[in-house]
């Protein structure tokens, strides 16, 4: 503990106001933006994107979840390295237990996480051919709702093995010489002493799933590789499945970015057990983007949703160029029933 490097809050950046202003304003903006994903998924997803339209909508509704729960319902102010801290968010003024609010917001990124995977498998299973194709079918929902449950059970031990608060609170202190008054204050919560189970069992969840999802995209690409190869597949439908497969891709990756910013920086103070609260107010507010961009890129990464976004704000659209457009997402073969 004597190593601890703490430095003195001393900016705007690392106050409660800032964090908690910052992180109103970009709810306020991603919400209304959220609603309108959440429209154009239920009523202009074409017909040639039925098969994996509720999976995109299922992902959609869990990042509102997360969203919410952290930028509005929770609002963490986080005194890491020690996993400690307190909320700002609406849910702390009705007094609710601070172990479901960090429940809430780490299931909700898990179900974040689990339905990226979900999308991917998805697609695995409906454009490859594989032998146990199947016995796959049969087992893929079971193996879907085990990680599901997994991600519950998981928070279980964590319930039972909470810290006595009042005197983790000292310790806290203790260590953290540098906090400012109002944290001397606050209900400080701490989620665990040890990081062993809570940091070991978080990882390996992320790590296994980010292992599951590179085989489905693998897998997806030699097939798509073969097919393109043998002729199998008009280059028509190939280039669709390429099109939507890197659509997918960067509408998972590019907003994972806000989420791997700050599991990187978390993951570095606790390594080298660095307190400084002004760059963890701006991970938590790099945080709370993830839900806007990942909507804005859905929005824009696939061709319907965005043609749809054209249609319902630029009235010189004309009913000519739609019926092109739509033409694009006709089927093309039966190995094939999404495009972009």
């Amino acid at each position: 503990m004597s190593n601890l490097t703490c430095i003195p809050t001393t900016s705007y950046y690392g106050t409660p106001e800032f964090l908690s202003r910052t992180v109103h304003m970009i709810t306020a903006v991603s919400f209304p933006i959220h609603i309108l994903g959440l429209f154009i998924i239920f009523f202009k997803t074409p017909k040639t994107m039925d098969s994996v339209k509720w999976y995109i909508l299922h992902l959609h509704v869990w990042i509102m979840i997360y969203d919410n729960s952290l930028g509005f319902l929770t609002i963490p102010f986080l005194l890491f390295p020690r996993l400690s801290g307190y909320t700002l968010g609406f849910l702390s003024y009705f007094g609710v237990n601070e172990f479901f609010m960090a429940v809430l917001v780490l299931l909700a990124v898990i179900n974040v996480l689990l339905s990226n995977l979900s999308i991917f498998e998805n697609r695995y299973f409906i454009i490859c051919a594989f032998p146990p194709k199947p016995t796959w079918e049969k087992i893929r929902k079971p193996w879907l709702a085990a990680h599901y449950i997994f991600a519950v059970i998981l928070f279980i031990p964590m319930a039972f093995s909470l810290p006595d608060q009042e005197k983790t609170k000292q310790k806290v202190l203790e260590t953290l010489p540098c906090v400012s008054d109002y944290v001397h204050q606050a209900k400080i919560f701490t989620l665990a002493e040890d990081y062993t189970y809570t940091v070991g069992v978080l990882s390996t969840l992320l790590a296994f799933g980010l292992m599951e999802a590179t085989i489905f995209c693998t897998h997806l690409e030699v097939y798509i590789i073969k097919n393109l190869k043998s002729k199998r597949i008009s280059k028509t439908t190939l280039k669709l499945q390429i099109k939507f497969l890197v659509a997918l891709v960067i509408q998972m990756v590019v907003p994972s970015l806000m989420l791997v910013i700050p599991l990187a920086y978390s993951a570095v103070v606790i390594i080298y057990e660095y307190y400084n609260q002004a760059y963890m107010n701006v991970v938590i507010v790099i945080t709370t983007t993830h839900g806007l961009f990942s909507t804005l890129i859905m929005i824009f990464v696939h061709q319907p949703y965005r043609m749809a976004l054209v249609r319902m704000f630029c009235s010189k659209f004309s009913r000519k160029d739609r019926i092109e457009s739509d033409s694009r997402f006709q089927p093309n073969g039966a190995a094939f029933t999404v495009a972009t």
